[in-house]
């Protein structure tokens, strides 16, 4: 994970460094090392012969709020109102995450991976599957910490991974590991020096750390509410 994160993530915001116009190493300067404050997830999913949950993941049966059915569109609400998903809706608490699924070169789809795509020209927003997986692809998501110090320009990505449909069945249980880059706790977060951003203003000042818990303390409240 040290090689992923130099190789694919800290290239990453250098790359986005280039294109905001930020001075090289502003990420890791002001809120790095990065490398030594990342969180990595492995997940391993399988389908039980019960449709059960089972140790190593299996399948979530969660019953949507209106507020998910609407953004699901209807895709994989079943005729009882209860979807079938692996992971549900959210977004990383991360700078940016990195995804690379166990599967070896490179593969159709994602299994099951899926982004919340701009709307179209309806207004009607759609879920799209990530086009490509395996060793050789990363998926590169953009986090809520660099959505909320950019004012939501550079916006994070709400994603999920969906069960198989019956003629998508897996011949294998779906692995994926995901590498999350934070700033350390006690970072100042602020916004990037750029002029691309010089309208956008924190809703409030602090570190990496209170961002966390106010994140936290919000989720445990929706979750409670619901």
């Amino acid at each position: 994970f040290g090689a992923l994160h130099d190789a694919i993530g800290n290239s990453v915001l250098l790359a986005l460094e280039r294109r905001w116009g930020l001075p090289s190493g502003w990420f890791q300067e002001t809120l790095g090392p990065t490398k030594d404050q990342c969180q990595w997830h492995l997940k391993r999913y399988t389908l039980p012969s019960d449709g059960g949950l089972g140790a190593e993941g299996g399948t979530m049966h969660i019953k949507p709020t209106a507020k998910w059915k609407e953004e699901m569109e209807g895709k994989h609400v079943n005729s009882t109102g209860t979807t079938n998903l692996w992971l549900p809706i959210h977004t990383d608490p991360s700078l940016i995450s990195v995804v690379v699924h166990d599967r070896p070169g490179v593969q159709e789809g994602a299994m099951g991976l899926e982004y919340q795509a701009p709307p179209d020209t309806g207004g009607q927003r759609r879920w799209v599957e990530i086009p490509k997986h395996g060793h050789c692809v990363a998926t590169i998501f953009v986090g809520s910490v660099l959505s909320y110090i950019t004012g939501n320009v550079a916006a994070s990505a709400k994603h999920r991974v969906v069960l198989p449909t019956a003629d998508q069945a897996l011949q294998e249980p779906r692995a994926a590991a995901t590498l999350f880059l934070r700033p350390r706790g006690s970072a100042k977060l602020q916004v990037p020096p750029s002029p691309r951003f010089a309208a956008v203003k924190m809703s409030k000042e602090g570190t990496f750390s209170q961002w966390s818990q106010r994140v936290s303390k919000k989720y445990m409240k929706n979750a409670t509410n619901e």
